[in-house]
C-alpha cells in the first residue's frame, strides 16, 4: 500500500490539508509579529497608541464574567501606563479567521516597576478578537480568561 502512488482525490486532500497549517503558521506568525510590536507600545507606555487599537465598539469580558466598556477598560488599563517600567510580552496560541474577524489566543507575561520602586507580576491567557475598521486593525473584544497580579 505504502507503495502506490496516491490517487488524485488523495493526492487533492493532501495539498489541502498541508495547505491549511501552511496557512495557519503563516497566521500564527503574522499576528505573533502585531503582537510583538504592541508589546513595543506597552513598554514604551505609548497609551496613546494602545487606545487606538480598541475600537469603539470594545468589550472586555473579564474572568470573573463582567462585561466592561471601552471607556472603563480604558480607566483599568491606564495606570499600567504610568508605572517606571515596564517589561514583559505576549506569546501567540492560536489564531482563528472567522471571516471578517480574526480570533487571536495569547498568553501575556509581565513585569512592572511602580514609581516607589515596587515590583509586580502579571500573568493573563485570554482571546482578543480584531477586526479591520476604516482600513486598520481593531480589536473589538477580548474575553480574559487568567488574569493574576503578583
Amino acid at each position: 500500500m505504502f507503495g502506490m502512488l496516491p490517487n488524485r482525490t488523495s493526492f487533492a486532500l493532501v495539498i489541502a490539508f498541508i495547505s491549511t497549517f501552511a496557512q495557519a503558521g503563516s497566521l500564527t506568525s503574522e499576528w505573533q509579529t502585531r503582537y510583538d510590536n504592541l508589546a513595543k507600545v506597552v513598554r514604551s507606555k505609548n497609551f496613546a497608541i494602545f487606545q487606538s487599537l480598541m475600537a469603539d465598539s470594545y468589550k472586555w469580558k473579564t474572568p470573573d464574567g463582567k462585561v466592561k466598556n471601552r471607556k472603563e477598560s480604558i480607566a483599568e488599563f491606564k495606570p499600567l501606563f504610568d508605572m517606571k517600567s515596564i517589561t514583559g510580552g505576549e506569546k501567540v496560541t492560536a489564531v482563528s479567521d472567522k471571516g471578517s474577524l480574526t480570533e487571536v489566543s495569547y498568553d501575556e507575561k509581565w513585569d512592572f516597576l511602580s514609581k516607589d520602586n515596587k515590583t509586580s507580576h502579571y500573568h493573563e491567557v485570554g482571546v482578543d478578537t480584531w477586526k479591520q475598521l476604516r482600513g486598520k486593525w481593531q480589536v473589538v473584544r477580548t474575553v480574559t480568561k487568567l488574569a493574576e497580579m503578583k
